[in-house]
């Protein structure tokens, strides 16, 4: 695999589970507890998706989330909480309860990377087979 995680949480323990978590998935993984740190990183490392805590302090997931995106348009994004928020279901994002089990967090990623990677070419169903006449 080459994808590249970020991973933004303030809670150290989270963010260390999951980081271990999707290394021993075989993905690289950056993380921080800080947004503006992750914007930074956005702006000059090759991300494939952030997994972002919807509550901390310093800024919301979901604005983070959106910022993100406004700098890496292409960028997948996974929210996770532990805690019930409203802006979780209008942003639209696929989300993931905390606590969650390495299990469920490599599955969700894959999801959410894998369409990316498995999508057939335009114009033909299967690699090497011949475009359909329009």
């Amino acid at each position: 695999m080459n994808e590249t995680i970020l991973v933004v949480d303030d809670e150290l323990s989270s963010r260390s589970f999951a980081r271990d978590a999707l290394q021993a998935h075989g993905y690289t993984v950056l993380d921080t507890d800080e947004p503006q740190q992750a914007l930074q990183i956005l702006r000059e490392q090759p991300v494939h998706l952030l997994v972002v805590d919807v509550v901390m302090p310093l800024m919301r997931g979901t604005v983070l989330a959106d910022r993100a995106q406004a700098i890496r348009p292409s960028l997948k994004v996974l929210l996770v909480s532990g805690h019930p928020t409203s802006d979780i279901g209008p942003s639209g994002r696929p989300f993931l309860a905390k606590p969650f089990t390495i299990e469920a967090l490599a599955s969700a990623v894959r999801d959410l990377l894998a369409p990316a990677l498995a999508r057939p070419k335009p114009g033909g169903d299967r690699v090497g087979e011949r475009p359909r006449p329009s």
